[in-house]
């Protein structure tokens, strides 16, 4: 409560746009802060529809030199999709697969795979491309063969600078980003009043969802005077770009991209107009 009173966040009213699943940690650390979390999903995650470049995949998984996984969504649609093929009593196939080498980006992908049992594990210090594609390049020598299991719409730069240096990665899908289709009422209403504070971005994904959502149900002269009263938070530079690439001006980007760094250039930013 202290730390609340404490924040320049006290008081203000933040939207989270991300998936429900992934909202309360972000909720909990601005209400400790003392803001108003304000959850609105605008996306949702589902299976992919096609797993059989996935099960090919794992059929040759000691082909593979590493596994790379992005984010959190690759790892539990990954486990899901195993779990759904192959029997857990199948000890031998899930032994190989658990001492494989896995490049992990962020402490929450790599805390959910030493849970299930992965230890051979590979962890950038920052969360930016170039690191990531330097790690690999360390650990991997010309030739070597990577596991990419992501979402349907992802970034493939990082995969093409592997690529150039070399380096073989098969993608397979394994979710998808979906939009959530509602009229949402309460949240029209409140950003009529101008209720809403600061709007929230953790992946291009959500900026599209909301920025779909809002040119539907809000008319023009309504959406220009909101995006005056309000800040836009994004989690990092992809987000952020995609933001300004639909027309928003983006006031706050952390250098570290997480949801606590998110938070910490938000206090700032409400503090001294400086993220």
């Amino acid at each position: 409560m202290n730390e609340g009173k404490r924040s320049a966040l006290k008081g203000k009213t933040v939207l989270i746009t991300r998936a429900c699943l992934q909202a309360a940690e972000l909720a909990h650390l601005l209400r400790q802060k003392g803001a108003a979390p304000y959850v609105s999903p605008f996306i949702r995650f589902a299976q992919a529809e096609n797993l059989r470049p996935l099960y090919a995949a794992l059929d040759r998984i000691d082909d593979y030199d590493m596994l790379l996984f992005t984010s959190v969504n690759g790892v539990r649609f990954f486990l899901q999709a195993i779990r759904e093929r192959m029997p857990m009593k199948d000890q031998e196939l899930w032994q190989r697969l658990l001492n494989k080498n896995v490049t992990a980006i962020g402490p929450k992908t790599a805390g959910m795979l030493e849970q299930e049992g992965f230890q051979k594990l590979f962890i950038p210090r920052r969360f930016k491309q170039e690191e990531v594609v330097q790690l690999l390049l360390e650990k991997l020598p010309p030739g070597a063969n990577i596991l990419f299991p992501r979402a349907a719409v992802v970034r493939s730069h990082l995969v093409q600078r592997l690529k150039k240096h070399g380096r073989t990665v098969d993608e397979a899908i394994v979710y998808r980003t979906l939009p959530v289709e509602e009229e949402k009422e309460e949240l029209q209403v409140k950003l009529k009043r101008r209720d809403i504070d600061i709007f929230t971005f953790t992946s291009p994904s959500t900026v599209r969802a909301f920025d779909r959502w809002f040119n539907t149900y809000l008319f023009e002269p309504q959406r220009m005077q909101v995006l005056k009263s309000v800040t836009v938070g994004c989690i990092g530079p992809v987000t952020a770009r995609e933001a300004n690439r639909l027309g928003y001006s983006v006031h706050v980007q952390p250098t570290e991209y997480t949801l606590q760094g998110l938070v910490a250039a938000l206090d700032r930013y409400c503090q001294n107009g400086e993220a």
